[in-house]
């Protein structure tokens, strides 16, 4: 019996180490989390059907990203993988400097922004980077016409980040989320930063936004009130009349509607509209484009006031402008 013993125990030894032994002793220290398939064609495989497959695959198919298990499409992108997207994506070579560097280089992101490359980034902070990214790296010019920004709710929230963001916005290379919001303070998740630098490489991805007003039935915008339907009413005298330019003052300096008084956007909902006369005074309120004067009117309107009228951009009104 020993002896059978010591010839089981022989051959069990050969076994091991022959690597024949049951594969159970294995699966036993294996990881208890879900196995990822390799990557035999190319890409990630935690992306498919997620809204930001095509995004990833580009971007993995133009080498500005490198499978290679999971991409964890909805985590927070950090600064310096979100930045080496956008480098690789527009055909740059780092040359031995870390994405931070190349970036603060190439006019990328500021020296203020420099030391947090390992740190998730916020939505507000990525329409700043993608700004300077179309700008500097990709010689972007600015868009003139931004006012579809006020589409999202809170847009003016961040009010350093609020021109980088009216830019990007409007070019279609970063989007708002449900609700109709942007949700700066928001971090950036590896999908949403996949699908900016696919817009930013390749225009054609784009779909820019425009301000477009809600016409009733009978085709007249609500509230709207002509130049030469607002002369008339000046002319005729029935009624005073007050004109708000709601621009900034560096904007109303530069050239405004002779007797306007300015009094900007950001004022007007700070002080829920105490500037405006509740009274039979005709006001009429204008901007550069007709967006921050509709975003007044509806905010004036909604508080009750009865004579209100967007008078819409400063740049249709047939007399001169003065400045000072």
């Amino acid at each position: 019996m020993k002896t059978f013993r010591k010839i089981l125990y022989f051959a069990l030894a050969l076994c091991l180490l022959a690597g024949l032994m049951p594969p159970f002793a294995a699966e036993a220290a294996e990881d208890p989390s879900p196995a990822v398939s390799s990557v035999s064609d190319g890409v990630y495989h935690d992306i498919d059907g997620h809204w930001a497959e095509d995004a990833v695959k580009t971007l993995a198919e133009q080498g500005a990203l490198t499978p290679g298990g999971r991409f964890k499409p909805d985590a927070p992108v950090l600064l310096s993988d979100f930045l080496e997207m956008i480098i690789k994506g527009a055909g740059r070579a780092l040359g031995g400097r870390t994405p931070v560097e190349f970036a603060l280089e190439n006019g990328m992101i500021t020296q203020e922004d420099s030391g947090g490359g390992g740190d998730p980034l916020a939505r507000t902070l990525a329409a700043k980077f993608a700004y300077f990214s179309a700008s500097f790296l990709l010689g972007e010019e600015d868009e003139q016409d931004v006012s579809a920004i006020t589409q999202l709710s809170d847009y003016d929230l961040c009010h350093t980040c609020r021109g980088y963001l009216e830019q990007c916005y409007a070019k279609g290379v970063v989007f708002g989320r449900p609700g109709g919001i942007y949700d700066g303070d928001a971090l950036l998740t590896n999908a949403e930063a996949a699908a900016i630098t696919a817009r930013l490489i390749d225009p054609a991805l784009r779909v820019p936004h425009r301000f477009t007003a809600q016409l009733p039935a009978d085709g007249r915008v609500e509230g709207v009130i002509l130049p030469e339907e607002l002369l008339s009413i000046i002319a005729g005298g029935a009624n005073p009349v007050l004109i708000v330019d709601v621009r900034t003052a560096d904007e109303y300096q530069a050239g405004h509607i002779a007797g306007a008084v300015n009094i900007p956007i950001d004022d007007i909902i700070a002080q829920n509209a105490a500037q405006i006369p509740d009274d039979d005074t005709i006001v009429a309120v204008y901007c550069a484009v007709g967006a921050r004067s509709q975003k007044a009117y509806d905010l004036i309107k909604t508080l009750g006031y009865e004579n209100i009228y967007n008078l819409g951009k400063v740049g249709d009104w047939p007399e001169p402008l003065v400045t000072g």
